[in-house]
């Protein structure tokens, strides 16, 4: 017979899942502005480990801002150089259209830029430079956009930026952008997100829908839920209830927040870190939501990340899309959404693990 018991981390605590990483100045999500890139030659750049060895295929990225005009942007594959930058030599390439802002898909990205050209091959760990760059310019302009990590945040994954004079290497944030593989998948990038941009989604007891949150599972482990980790902002006089159910529904605990727990400045914003005074048991296999439910008359937001496919949704976060956004409205029926995840990670104390025979 097996037994098993729910063992603590040592007064530790386990976030689960941990794919966010936050600017600690602000604690909420936001977006940096790449290097406007207007002349020839310029270029963001993102470093990378390669984090499945195999064939690579095509990148995605988000293009945040387009001025109309002649010139032609180009996806690379390079090596790091000794400095640790892009060694300048276009083992493989792709020339892209970019027309306007969006979500930007590269095409093959080969050896002579075609679709019939070698692909590059890479293995597991290593390092490699995927670059963005104006291969020739005449006028206009484009910008790549980036998730911003907070100064000094991050020093890996990092970009880099040439303005046709300086590379600069901007280690505070990570481009919006997906890796897929020539099997036609994407793999996840930590701490890099497909997505364009954030959305703030503010809502009170009177907005449709009025309780928002994610759809966990099936749950990979048993643990007990300590509480969440969520990205917060709001009026002052804003009041919610972050509430956790099972699949049917049934209230496993709920607790009162206001934005005077975290903070008290009108229209500002923090990670918050919300403990249960009644701790649930989730369970392997098993399917929970946890939620924020509007209260009052004051608008508070959490965060969305909106991807463009459910693919990218899928492929490029672990978990996929088993973990997804969840809303309904006057505790109505409920919506699931596969192409979206609020910023809302799980705290647990205690995890099962298996316990000697007695």
């Amino acid at each position: 017979m097996i037994f098993t018991r729910l063992q603590d981390f040592g007064g530790h605590l386990l976030t689960f899942p941990d794919w966010f990483r936050l600017d600690p100045s602000s604690g909420v999500p936001s977006e940096n502005v790449g290097l406007t890139m207007d002349g020839a030659g310029e270029y963001n750049a993102l470093k990378i480990q390669i984090p499945r060895t195999g064939t690579l295929k095509s990148v995605e990225f988000y293009n945040g801002a387009y001025v109309a005009g002649t010139f032609q942007p180009r996806i690379t594959f390079e090596d790091p150089d000794s400095s640790g930058l892009p060694d300048g030599t276009a083992d493989q390439y792709r020339d892209v259209t970019v027309s306007g802002t969006g979500w930007i898909a590269s095409g093959i990205i080969s050896s002579d830029g075609t679709d019939t050209g070698t692909k590059r091959s890479v293995t597991k760990g290593n390092y490699l430079w995927i670059k963005i760059k104006l291969d020739t310019r005449t006028s206009g302009s484009m910008r790549p956009d980036y998730f911003a990590h907070g100064s000094g945040a991050s020093g890996f994954p990092w970009v880099a930026t040439y303005n046709g004079v300086t590379t600069t290497r901007a280690s505070n944030g990570t481009l919006f952008l997906a890796l897929k593989y020539d099997d036609d998948v994407y793999t996840p990038l930590p701490f890099i997100h497909a997505v364009p941009g954030f959305t703030q989604e503010a809502f009170q007891a009177s907005t449709n829908p009025d309780e928002r949150g994610m759809l966990f599972g099936p749950m990979p482990f048993t643990g007990r839920l300590w509480g969440v980790h969520l990205p917060v902002s709001g009026a002052t006089n804003a009041t919610w209830t972050i509430k956790v159910y099972d699949s049917s529904s049934t209230l496993l605990a709920s607790q009162a927040f206001d934005n005077d727990d975290f903070r008290s400045i009108t229209g500002s914003g923090g990670l918050a870190t919300v403990m249960f005074a009644s701790q649930p048991i989730l369970r392997t296999g098993r399917k929970y939501r946890v939620t924020v439910l509007g209260t009052g008359t004051g608008n508070q937001s959490i965060y969305s990340l909106d991807y463009n496919s459910q693919a990218l949704a899928e492929q490029t976060v672990p978990w996929g899309t088993n973990f997804c956004r969840t809303t309904r409205n006057d505790g109505g029926s409920w919506t699931e959404d596969k192409t979206k995840k609020y910023w809302m990670s799980l705290v647990f104390d205690r995890q099962e693990v298996l316990s000697p025979w007695q």
